[in-house]
């Protein structure tokens, strides 16, 4: 589940929770229990920043794009798009397999992408939760405060380090993509797919970030309109290339896709912040320790091909091996170009978080 999606339920079960505790007009204020938050607020109790930003940000009165009405038609339209479209890609991917096996073999290769590969390539933003959870509350406040400078700096914060998370994870699957799909699925299949897809993480992460942030800053209807013609264009092009060139032609799809809502939702996002654009820190840099680690990765893969790895075990420590080896020289390239003064200043944050809290 994409960070978005996650952020719109947590939204709307604690603005649920608000009015289930809200206290009437006039009646003194007494403790109540926020589950939302998952803290105690008492009067004469002072609360954290973060607290505080989850609290303002969950009670804030709904504008007319978050009625639920239109929250509704928005579910619905987003759901009859995306039905769409996993109908239209075995259709005309059956229309290019032809006298290849035709609809079932058109059904086996979109199940690799979606059951094997996409799976793959998704399991490393479940660690950009905690960044999240972090930073999310605190550009809330900051947008609703009026908080220009500390709201740039903190999206600046939140695309660099997304923007280094993002390159490794890349760099990871697309040295050691195939041997990684080898051993899960025997697949070269999915393999060729994680290899393909491996240099557009940056902008699926990146993607799935900003719309979040983009949802904190009350931009909903712009995150949803872009979602809608993502949806629109994926389809269209989907008819377009699938029939002529297969799944190459439906990672072309996705590739192209990503481009496009990474680069209208961080647009939108840069123009309603006031922050300005600093490209070479959030992508620039990283891939400077991509490719450093990109090449010792691939050195490293096929040194290893001398020594056949044909049992599991034996498999799984060339693997563990070798993407240590290329995390570690990433980390290496990366930390004086910018990683380590973004880490200690979130773990300053957390710990100044903390102290707040206590």
């Amino acid at each position: 589940m994409c960070l978005s999606v996650r952020l719109h339920r947590a939204q709307a079960f604690s603005k649920f929770i608000f009015v289930l505790f809200r206290v009437p007009p006039g009646v003194p204020p007494r403790p109540f229990q926020s589950i939302a938050s998952g803290v105690y607020i008492s009067p004469g109790r002072p609360i954290s920043a973060v607290s505080r930003a989850i609290i303002i940000g969950s009670v804030r009165r709904p504008s007319a794009g978050s009625a639920p009405g239109s929250a509704n038609r928005s579910s619905r339209l987003s759901s009859a798009l995306h039905t769409a479209k996993n109908m239209v890609v075995p259709a005309c991917l059956a229309v290019y397999l032809g006298a290849s096996g035709g609809r079932t073999a058109a059904l086996e290769q979109y199940g690799t992408l979606k059951g094997m590969a996409l799976p793959l390539l998704n399991f490393p933003f479940g660690l950009l939760g905690s960044l999240a959870v972090l930073l999310m509350p605190e550009i809330t406040q900051a947008h609703i405060e009026g908080q220009t400078a500390r709201l740039n700096a903190l999206l600046d914060r939140m695309l660099r380090l997304t923007g280094y998370f993002s390159m490794l994870a890349g760099t990871l699957f697309w040295v050691w993509g195939r041997p990684l799909a080898q051993l899960l699925y025997h697949s070269p299949e999915a393999g060729f797919y994680l290899e393909t897809l491996a240099p557009a993480m940056p902008l699926m992460y990146l993607e799935s970030m900003v719309d979040g942030a983009m949802k904190g800053i009350g931009e909903q209807k712009a995150a949803f309109r872009y979602s809608v013609w993502d949806a629109v264009l994926r389809i269209g092009g989907v008819a377009v290339l699938l029939p002529r060139y297969g799944m190459r032609g439906f990672l072309t799809v996705i590739l192209l896709s990503s481009f496009y809502t990474c680069a209208a939702n961080t647009g939108r996002l840069l123009l309603s912040s006031g922050t300005g654009h600093a490209f070479r820190r959030w992508l620039g840099a990283p891939l400077l320790a991509a490719v450093a680690a990109g090449a010792a990765g691939r050195g490293v893969r096929r040194a290893l091909t001398g020594f056949p790895a044909q049992g599991l075990w034996e498999q799984l420590a060339v693997l563990t091996a070798g993407g240590t080896v290329t995390a570690i020289v990433f980390l290496l390239a990366a930390l004086p170009l910018g990683l380590w003064e973004e880490l200690r200043a979130v773990l300053r944050q957390a710990k100044t978080g903390k102290n707040r809290g206590k």
